[in-house]
């Protein structure tokens, strides 16, 4: 029988413990939540940087808006169907060069994720909710390099020439490494 450590979240949950991080966040300090899921100041990166902007905007909606934001949203990386490579995603920028998630069993993914959280100090019931915070921040990191990079230059403009691409050249390096060790062969379905 195959041992599953991270199940699939309830909405309910997510909601709960999307509550518990949003009240924990300060809007007056430049804070986000790391690897950990620990508290720290001043991002550094722009993944850093959208996660503090999903968690200010999530506080500044207030509780009202946040029992529909939160649900709407994160239920799209908690199905059934999508779960899973919301794990792998998030292994995926863990693990850097180490290993495939392709190539792992889920328990092993779990263990991984588990193993990466269990020095921070966090319940695992909060897990989830970072995991799928991390992954919402990634996927907009992605979208904004993306269109960037698509972005148009004028002919004339050689400074800004240079800069798109030193934007795609280490951004897209950053960005997609991860995610080319997740196989697309190895997902059967589309992701939502």
């Amino acid at each position: 029988m195959k041992k599953q450590l991270l199940k699939r979240p309830s909405l309910q949950n997510l909601i709960q413990v999307g509550r518990v991080i949003i009240s924990e966040f300060d809007p007056k300090r430049f804070t986000y939540l790391n690897l950990k899921g620990e508290w720290e100041e001043n991002p550094k990166t722009l993944i850093d940087r959208i996660s503090s902007e999903l968690l200010y905007q999530m506080w500044r909606m207030g509780e009202e808006k946040q029992f529909l934001f939160i649900p709407n949203i994160f239920s799209l990386f908690a199905s059934d169907r999508t779960w899973l490579i919301t794990k792998k995603i998030k292994l995926a920028r863990l693990e850097k060069p180490k290993v495939r998630p392709e190539s792992l069993k889920e328990d092993e993914i779990d263990e991984k994720i588990i193993q990466s959280y269990s020095s921070g100090g966090r319940s695992e019931k909060v897990y989830p909710f970072l995991i799928i915070l991390e992954v919402l921040a990634w996927i907009l990191h992605y979208e904004a390099t993306r269109l960037n990079a698509e972005s148009f230059v004028h002919d004339w403009d050689t400074a800004a020439k240079v800069q798109k691409q030193e934007s795609i050249n280490n951004r897209f390096a950053e960005i997609c490494l991860p995610c080319t060790r997740i196989s697309v062969d190895s997902y059967n379905g589309s992701l939502f």
